[in-house]
């Protein structure tokens, strides 16, 4: 936000890699990335199933979590190969639990189709990840003005 409030904007913190303290209106650079987004999702329709996901992968991480603790039981640890073994089962635990949690993180609670026409009706937290989705990075130049110095790179 501008010092008088009166609008909001973008600017490189005095701590961050910018060599120049870049400072630009936010409603430019959030005009030209929505417009990106919608124009690189034109004409195409996807269905967001993130509680879908986020189920499927709590199962998975419950069995990876049922067979560790099976193994536990039954196991010797002081056994080379049931160390390996335990080991191994750890591993997809735990992995079991990242695949969860990233997708815990990044779900929506229902299933929509959703088209880059839709963009008004979206959630901000929606619009965000079509946003993180589609593009890779914004960058705004320093000199000039306005729009011209926004370049977005798609993924």
């Amino acid at each position: 936000m501008s010092p008088s409030g009166r609008y909001p904007y973008y600017r490189c913190p005095p701590t961050g890699d910018c060599d120049n303290r870049v400072t630009i209106a936010a409603e430019y650079v959030e005009t030209a990335v929505v417009a990106e987004v919608k124009r690189l999702l034109a004409g195409l329709q996807g269905t967001a199933q993130g509680a879908d996901t986020v189920a499927d992968a709590a199962a998975d991480l419950e069995r990876a979590q049922a067979s560790y603790d099976a193994a536990m039981l039954v196991l010797d640890p002081l056994e080379p190969a049931a160390v390996t073994r335990l080991g191994q089962l750890r591993a997809a635990r735990d992995q079991a639990r990242q695949r969860h949690d990233d997708a815990a993180a990044s779900s929506t609670a229902t299933s929509i189709a959703v088209t880059a026409g839709d963009w008004d009706r979206l959630t901000l937290a929606e619009q965000r990840a079509l946003i993180r989705a589609v593009i890779k990075s914004v960058v705004v130049r320093p000199g000039g003005r306005g729009p011209a110095r926004v370049t977005i790179t798609p993924k």
